[in-house]
C-alpha cells in the first residue's frame, strides 16, 4: 500500500499489485500474469496488503512497468465464475452496436469486389493538409444491394491511401478485394472537398462472413 514502481508522482492512494490472472485487455496487456503494477485505487475503500480483488482500470502509464487508474464501479470485489465470458459478450455487443450506427449512416451497403484501384485523382480536391488523406478512387463491381437504391452494375469510391494518424485505419482498397462495402456522401469536413461516395471510416469494409450478422443489423 502507498507505493509505487512507475517514475510519476500521483495524487491519491497508490498500490502495487502482482496480476494473478488477466481477465480482459487489449494486446499486448493480457500477458501480464505475475507482473507487479501500479494501480492508481479509487477513493472511499478500504484496501488491506495481501487482499485479493478484481481491479477495473484503465492505463495511464506506459514504461518498463505499468501504471493503471482503478474505475469505480459496483462490482464488487470477488472474481465471478462468468466474468470472463460476460465480457466477450459485451465486447461483442458494443461491436455490433457500433457498426450499426455505421450502417445507418451509410447511403448504400453494398457486397461486391474491387474490379480497378489506386487511380488518381486530381489533387485540388485534397486541401494542402499535415492530415492530407492522398484521396485515390476504386471501381466497385456490385454484386448486390444491401442498403439503398442503385440501378448501375459499377460505382466509383474514393477512399484514403495515407497512413497518416487521422486516416491510418481507414480502408485501404485493393484490386480484387471482396466483401461487403459501406458508402458514405460527406464523410468529411468540407475542407477536404471530396465528392461523390467515400469510404473512410475503419468499418466501411466488412468481409463477406459478415454477411447475415449485416442484414440482421440493417433489420434491427
Amino acid at each position: 500500500m502507498n507505493s509505487s514502481n512507475i517514475d510519476i508522482s500521483a495524487n491519491g492512494l497508490t498500490a502495487i499489485v502482482r496480476i494473478d490472472q488477466v481477465i480482459d485487455a487489449v494486446s499486448p496487456y493480457e500477458q501480464m500474469n505475475g507482473k507487479e503494477i501500479t494501480v492508481l485505487l479509487s477513493p472511499n475503500q478500504t484496501r488491506n496488503v495481501g487482499e485479493k480483488q478484481v481491479f477495473y482500470t484503465m492505463g495511464c502509464y506506459y514504461g518498463k512497468t505499468l501504471g493503471v487508474k482503478e474505475i469505480p464501479n459496483n462490482q464488487g470485489k470477488e472474481t465471478q465464475a462468468d466474468l470472463k465470458e460476460k465480457i466477450v459478450q459485451e465486447r461483442i455487443t458494443i461491436q455490433n452496436d457500433s457498426l450499426r450506427a455505421e450502417l445507418l449512416r451509410a447511403e448504400l451497403v453494398v457486397q461486391g469486389i474491387v474490379i480497378e484501384a489506386n487511380i488518381n485523382v486530381d489533387k485540388s480536391l485534397s486541401l494542402e493538409s499535415e492530415h492530407n488523406p492522398e484521396v485515390k478512387k476504386a471501381i466497385i463491381e456490385i454484386r448486390n444491394v444491401l442498403k439503398g437504391n442503385i440501378n448501375a452494375k459499377q460505382i466509383d469510391v474514393s477512399y484514403s491511401s495515407s497512413d497518416d494518424v487521422m486516416w491510418f485505419n481507414s480502408p485501404k482498397l485493393v484490386k480484387g478485394q471482396e466483401g461487403i462495402f459501406l458508402l458514405h456522401l460527406r464523410q468529411t469536413p468540407i475542407i477536404f472537398q471530396i465528392e461523390g461516395y467515400t469510404m473512410l471510416d475503419r468499418r466501411d469494409f466488412q468481409p463477406n462472413e459478415q454477411l447475415s450478422l449485416i442484414q440482421n443489423l440493417l433489420k434491427r
